[in-house]
């Protein structure tokens, strides 16, 4: 049985991501970005679209406010 996500679950994780990298939460961030440009229908069904999409959408958030990103 293949696991399932949902968009808010995306949401959840890219705001559990953004908080243990910097302390503060998407909430507390202004919306320079739109997440939901993010998500698309392969990230509920393929576990690596939907981490992909959690990872970029992290990033893209501590960049757009002004936090270096992290080099790999």
């Amino acid at each position: 049985m293949s696991k399932t996500f949902d968009y808010w679950t995306f949401r959840r994780q890219v705001d559990y991501a953004v908080q243990n990298k910097i302390g503060l939460g998407t909430y507390d961030l202004p919306d320079l970005i739109t997440l939901c440009d993010y998500w698309h229908k392969d990230c509920g069904h393929n576990a690596d679209d939907f981490w992909n999409a959690v990872e970029a959408a992290t990033e893209d958030v501590l960049v757009a406010n002004g936090f270096e990103p992290e080099l790999h």
